[in-house]
C-alpha cells in the first residue's frame, strides 16, 4: 500500500512537472555566449549559417548577437509548434546598423506564396517601419505595420496573440493591434524559425538580410500581460528621470538606462552641468528649460529629452501649503510618499499629523522635508481617506489648516 501511494504522489508530480513545462516562457536566447544557448533547456541548439566571423556586441542586457546581412540563425527544436493553436508572444531587443534597406529580421515560412507565413521585416517607407505578417491562407491572415522612433537606437519588440487578437508594442508601448476574427494558424511543420532569413530575401527585389545586433529573443505559449511587456524593457539608451520639479539652487542628478560604453554623450544646454560631455551628470538648473542628450556610437544616433521646472521659493506665497490629494506607496518610486511639497516657502512647520478614521494619530513631524509613506509603526495601512493637520508659520503669523489625504494602493 505504502509502494503504491509512493508511486501514484511520483508519477502526480512528473505529470504537474510536465504541465508546469508547457506554460510561459518555452525559448530564451539570451544571445551573451557563442553558439546560442535556450536558457529554458527546451530546445536543441540552433544552426549558424554565413558568419564569417561570429562576433557579440553590447546590447541593453550585457551581450548581443552581431548579424552582418549574410549571416542566419536556424531555431532548432519544438518552438515551431507554438504557431499553430495557442497563444504567442514573440520579444526581442534589435538594433540595425543599415537603415537604407528593407530587410527581414524574424520569419517562419517555408515559400513565398501567403500560406502559414508568419515575418518581421524593416521597411524604409517615410522614415522607419517594421512590418508583421501573419497568414494562414488567403482568408485568414493578418498585417501590422508600425512606425519606429527615428530618435532610438534600440528596439524593444513584443508580438502578442491572444485568440483572435494580435498586439505589437515598441519599447514597451501598445503601437498595434487587431482582431482577425479567428485564430490565425501559422504553423508550418516545414519552415523554421529564421532569425534574419526568409525564401523571400532577394536584394534584387529589394529585400535583404538583418544587419545589426539582436539581443534576449524570447518565446512564449501564452500572451503575456502589459505588465508583464513592462517589465521586459529596460529602457536602453534613455533617461530615466521624468519632468522634475525643484527649487532655484538645488541639484538634480541625472539617471541613464542601460547604455554601451561606445556611445559619445552631448548634452545641450550645457552651461549649468557639471560635465555635458557625460550620460549621467549634475545639473544645477538656474531657470526652467528642456534639457536633450545626444549619444552617437557612430553607427547610430539617440536623442531624449527630459524638462526641470525651476521654482523660486522666494516667489511662493507661503498662505497656501501645497500637500497633495492623494499619494500611491506601491514601491514604483512614483508618488510613494506624502508630505509638502513648497517647503522653502513655509517660516517654520509645527505640526503635520495624519489621523484615521477613528481619529487616532497615524503620522506626526515637525521636519518639514519629512515624508508619510503610509505606514504606521512599520505596517502598511489600509487604502481610504485619512485626516491632516498642519500648523505651521507664515510670515511671523500661526496657521491651521485641515483636509484629507486618499491613500491609494
Amino acid at each position: 500500500m505504502m509502494l503504491k501511494n509512493l508511486l501514484l504522489i511520483t508519477s502526480c508530480f512528473l505529470f504537474c512537472l510536465s504541465l508546469s513545462g508547457q506554460s510561459g516562457l518555452q525559448l530564451h536566447y539570451n544571445f551573451d555566449t557563442i553558439p546560442p544557448v535556450d536558457q529554458t533547456g527546451n530546445n536543441v541548439p540552433p544552426s549558424l549559417v554565413g558568419f564569417n566571423n561570429i562576433s557579440l556586441a553590447c546590447a541593453p542586457n550585457e551581450q548581443g548577437l552581431v548579424f552582418d546581412g549574410n549571416s542566419v540563425v536556424l531555431v532548432n527544436g519544438v518552438i515551431g509548434n507554438y504557431f499553430a493553436n495557442t497563444d504567442l508572444t514573440i520579444s526581442f531587443y534589435f538594433k540595425l546598423q543599415n537603415f537604407q534597406f528593407s530587410q527581414t529580421i524574424l520569419s517562419k515560412r517555408s515559400d513565398c506564396n501567403g500560406q502559414r507565413d508568419f515575418s518581421i521585416d524593416f521597411v524604409p517607407n517615410n522614415g522607419r517601419q517594421l512590418v508583421t505578417t501573419f497568414v494562414e491562407n488567403s482568408t485568414r491572415d493578418g498585417s501590422m505595420t508600425v512606425d519606429l522612433d527615428p530618435t532610438s537606437c534600440w528596439y524593444h519588440y513584443v508580438f502578442i496573440r491572444r485568440g483572435s487578437e494580435a498586439f505589437i508594442y515598441i519599447n514597451g508601448k501598445l503601437e498595434k493591434s487587431i482582431d482577425t476574427g479567428a485564430r490565425v494558424n501559422i504553423k508550418d511543420d516545414i519552415a523554421v524559425l529564421s532569425i534574419a532569413n526568409s525564401p523571400c530575401v532577394d536584394p534584387a527585389s529589394g529585400l535583404y538580410r538583418f544587419s545589426g545586433v539582436m539581443d534576449d529573443l524570447k518565446i512564449y505559449n501564452k500572451a503575456i500581460d502589459e505588465d508583464e511587456v513592462q517589465a521586459l524593457y529596460i529602457s536602453p539608451n534613455e533617461i530615466l528621470n521624468n519632468d522634475t520639479i525643484v527649487y532655484l539652487g538645488n541639484d538634480v542628478q541625472v539617471r541613464l538606462g542601460p547604455t554601451c560604453s561606445g556611445f559619445n554623450y552631448e548634452w545641450f544646454p550645457k552651461s549649468t552641468l557639471d560635465d555635458p560631455f557625460i550620460g549621467e551628470p549634475l545639473i544645477t538648473p538656474d531657470k526652467t528649460q528642456t534639457y536633450q542628450l545626444r549619444m552617437n556610437d557612430n553607427q547610430c544616433l539617440a536623442i531624449d529629452t527630459f524638462k526641470i521646472i525651476v521654482i523660486d521659493p522666494d516667489t511662493l506665497n507661503c498662505n497656501v501649503a501645497f500637500l497633495p490629494g492623494a499619494f500611491t506607496p506601491n514601491g514604483d518610486f512614483l508618488n510613494d510618499t506624502w508630505g509638502l511639497s513648497n517647503t522653502f516657502a513655509l517660516d517654520e512647520l509645527l505640526e503635520l499629523s495624519i489621523f484615521d478614521k477613528w481619529g487616532s494619530q497615524m503620522f506626526f513631524t515637525d521636519d518639514i522635508f519629512e515624508q508619510w509613506d503610509g505606514t504606521f509603526n512599520g505596517t502598511q495601512l489600509d487604502p481610504g481617506a485619512y485626516v491632516y493637520k498642519m500648523r505651521f508659520v507664515c510670515n511671523g503669523e500661526e496657521k491651521l489648516e485641515r483636509g484629507t489625504v486618499l491613500l491609494i494602493r
